[in-house]
């Protein structure tokens, strides 16, 4: 949490006051602080779009080779809808690592694809968990693969895995946040490369392009982009049926537009909650990180009333947010706010950290 401590040191809270906030010892805060001051750069070294070369043969799969890569590809398929269906994505992932060595150096462009997908999935699984370093290796190993396979194979949907695999690249950038602005300026240019593959294969960009793009605005500071962002976000879930229902198109881009503006919207905050709480259910990773941004939402109104009743709701459903790691770090910062005293600027600018917090980051 070094950068969320160094920005409360900035606003002049003091080591010991943090300290008894967090439960961490003083002594403790400093050298988190004095860490944070010096930021290791993340190991960022993104592929770029694939290119196409001569083929000089076919690459194909007969009988019984066939039959096995095919079994194989759907075992993996299979694995990832259990694991990412059920929040399992620390078992999910190691289950995918242990398939790697099945498609170990791969030639055929079809294995390379394969192992590229299952970087891929890992990768996804680890960002999930907020663990940047482990999904920045496999993301971006992903990607050089996915490169690989489609200057042999000329398929656009190894420019498609491409695309997929750098919005979790881009994620994990955002998510790194050790850098402060930095991280999101790497996510805009891992967006900008993914735009770049996604034209290329004629497969108009989706809702989580958008949504990522809008965070990395809103993030910066930027919020008429951010806006136009989300609000794109939301109609391409629903033209490119990306989405489960109604509710989960709003809560795409609906929490993040309920804190804009001069006046954050925290009514609207807690009904696209009830919506997520319909949808997805209240032990849900959806619904933990609504709960998350209804009580910022509620926070950034400076209504004394407004903010008690959110944080009574973040409280509340302390116990459901514990299990998702990252989230559970963002409500144990939230939880602290009213007790900082902060100014309406440093709250604004403590709540914008603070939802990107994560205490995996280095993992």
């Amino acid at each position: 949490m070094g950068p969320e401590i160094e920005l409360l040191r900035s606003f002049g809270v003091s080591a010991k006051r943090i300290s008894d906030l967090l439960n961490e010892s003083a002594v403790n805060i400093r050298k988190i602080s004095e860490r944070a001051q010096h930021p290791n750069p993340i190991p960022l070294e993104v592929p770029a779009p694939p290119i196409r070369q001569a083929q000089l043969k076919e690459f194909l799969l007969y009988g019984k080779k066939r039959k096995t890569f095919e079994a194989l590809e759907w075992q993996v398929e299979e694995i990832f809808n259990e694991y990412a269906s059920t929040y399992q994505f620390e078992e999910g992932a190691r289950v995918l690592k242990g398939l790697l060595d099945l498609v170990s150096a791969p030639t055929n462009p079809k294995r390379v694809r394969l192992r590229a997908r299952i970087h891929h999935l890992i990768a996804w699984f680890e960002v999930q968990q907020g663990k940047v370093k482990s999904a920045l290796n496999h993301g971006q190993f992903s990607m050089w693969l996915s490169r690989k396979a489609y200057k042999d194979s000329w398929d656009s949907l190894d420019l498609n895995r491409y695309v997929e695999t750098a919005l979790i690249v881009s994620m994990a950038a955002h998510l790194s946040a050790e850098g402060q602005d930095r991280s999101e300026s790497y996510a805009l240019a891992i967006l900008w490369l993914a735009e770049q593959a996604a034209e290329a294969a004629k497969n108009p960009r989706g809702s989580e392009h958008f949504r990522q793009r809008g965070s990395a605005y809103f993030h910066l500071g930027f919020e008429d982009d951010a806006k136009k962002c989300f609000l794109e976000a939301m109609q391409r879930a629903s033209d490119k049926a990306e989405a489960r229902d109604e509710n989960h198109v709003q809560m795409i881009g609906s929490r993040f537009l309920n804190l804009l503006g001069k006046t954050p919207n925290w009514d609207g905050a807690q009904e696209l909650l009830s919506k997520v709480k319909q949808t997805f259910g209240k032990h849900s990773l959806e619904y933990a990180i609504n709960v998350n941004y209804t009580t910022a939402a509620g926070f950034l109104t400076n209504d004394s009333k407004v903010e008690q009743g959110a944080l009574k709701l973040l409280l509340s459903n302390a116990s459901l947010i514990d299990p998702f790691g990252r989230q559970a770090t963002v409500s144990r910062l939230l939880s602290i706010t009213p007790d900082l005293k902060l100014t309406p600027t440093q709250k604004s600018r403590w709540i914008k950290q603070v939802l990107r917090a994560n205490a995996l980051r280095n993992l």
